[in-house]
């Protein structure tokens, strides 16, 4: 019986975490500026792909090129480009090759959340 309490509250809270992250996916495709919208992309990628990097319990790697992220975003890569470049100017994140480092999360997010204050 305990394990199958486990698995429910697991799956419970994986399903709850893969709902906010397509919300904000939604959210942030509808209302914000293409630097917004690759912000919150990245944002729910380091949720749903995103591996710790190294010993860092704040920097996620994104195994992601731009142009699989102007996929997902919806924009095209050059937008994709400069969006992250800007983020990079920030220091939210790095660009690398075939993938992007996220330096701190928390960081990331509450940029996020200024920018959906404005």
């Amino acid at each position: 019986m305990g394990a199958d309490k486990d698995f429910s509250h697991c799956l419970a809270k994986s399903l709850s975490q893969h709902s906010r992250a397509l919300g904000r996916q939604l959210i942030g495709e509808s209302f914000f500026p293409a630097i917004g919208r690759v912000g919150f992309a990245l944002q729910n990628l380091a949720v749903q792909i995103g591996i710790p990097y190294k010993d860092d319990s704040k920097g996620i790697e994104l195994p992601i090129t731009h142009n699989e992220l102007a996929s997902y975003v919806g924009c095209n890569r050059v937008t994709v480009t400069r969006a992250l470049s800007d983020l990079a100017s920030e220091g939210l994140i790095e660009k690398r090759k075939k993938s992007i480092l996220i330096n701190n999360y928390d960081l990331l997010s509450n940029w996020l959340n200024k920018l959906s204050c404005v």
